[in-house]
């Protein structure tokens, strides 16, 4: 009986552990940047720099909306071109070690939003949108 209880018990860590680790990238955006991602997108791309002990690194994401995002969802993005943020975005990208095809076309007109984390100011999310391809691009720098 205390064998069945306890593979009982290790089975129920073991899904709650999956599930948890199997959860919506934007839940993780929520938590750590404080910022909702619209729903209803597709995950075309993702690569990070790998497990730290310290959870620092660099993350990159690319996500497909079937629609364009509605203008309250991209109020707080710029739309000038701004060449620090291109600049910062491919540093990231290129320690990533992206293919040019998977990065952003800053060629493209874009919208951008970046925002310093609340705890160490050194930790940075930049959130590139391209309305014409209906992509958002999320990089994440953390130290």
């Amino acid at each position: 009986m205390k064998i069945k209880n306890l593979a009982v018990i290790i089975c129920l860590l073991l899904m709650s552990t999956l599930s948890a680790c199997s959860s919506d990238y934007s839940e993780s955006i929520e938590i750590n940047w404080g910022i909702s991602l619209p729903k209803g997108y597709e995950e075309l791309f993702s690569v990070d720099s790998g497990a730290s002990f310290h959870g620092d690194g660099d993350r990159y994401h690319v996500f497909s909306y079937k629609e364009e995002l509605k203008q309250s969802e991209i109020e707080k993005f710029s739309s000038e071109k701004n060449p620090y943020v291109e600049d910062e975005v491919e540093k990231i990208l290129n320690s990533l070690q992206v293919s040019n095809e998977q990065k952003p076309d800053f060629s493209k007109e874009y919208y951008w939003y970046r925002k310093n984390g609340d705890n160490d100011s050194r930790n940075k999310l930049y959130l590139i949108y391209f309305n014409e391809d209906n992509i958002l691009h999320v990089i994440e720098q953390f130290y």
